[in-house]
């Protein structure tokens, strides 16, 4: 196990599979079905199908420390067994705000992805190799090359045997 601590409100890192993705537990009082986040108030939120997966439910779901702002982290984890390739998973990054139901779409790619937030509430992002603060207002901001939330993924070179 990694760690045992608190990463964010809510959510608890537990160890990596064998695709090097964080495994952790999401904070039990949100609940996810197909297209829809059920808030501890027991308020609904829709979220729109093309920022969520295919009725996946997200690998993570991050609180900020007040609650107001939720991110959904969905990851497919597909075995490559390529030589070519490196990638062996897809990611998509939703943020909703908990007080209006708005939607934001934050990412989707390969590789793997992470999202954490601050004790004042500012929110880091991790998009394949790269992390992005994300300020209230949408803008997104580079972190220096080399700092990441969680390890970059790699091909499984036991793949198929």
């Amino acid at each position: 196990m990694r760690s045992t601590e608190p990463a964010a409100a809510g959510t608890i890192d537990v160890g990596y599979n064998h695709w090097g993705y964080v495994v952790n537990e999401s904070d039990p009082t949100y609940a996810y079905a197909p297209y829809e986040l059920t808030l501890p108030s027991g308020a609904k939120i829709p979220v729109p199908k093309e920022a969520a997966y295919y009725r996946a439910p997200p690998r993570a779901i991050v609180a900020s420390p007040t609650g107001d702002r939720i991110v959904l982290l969905f990851n497919a984890a597909v075995l490559v067994c390529q030589p070519s390739q490196d990638i062996p998973g897809r990611y998509k990054i939703t943020l909703v705000e908990a007080s209006t139901g708005k939607i934001t779409p934050l990412g989707e790619g390969d590789g793997a992805a992470h999202a954490t937030f601050r004790a004042d509430g500012e929110l880091f992002v991790q998009k394949g190799r790269r992390v992005m603060h994300v300020a209230k207002n949408g803008t997104e901001t580079a972190l220096p090359d080399g700092v990441l939330l969680v390890p970059p993924l790699s091909r499984d070179d036991q793949c198929g045997f």
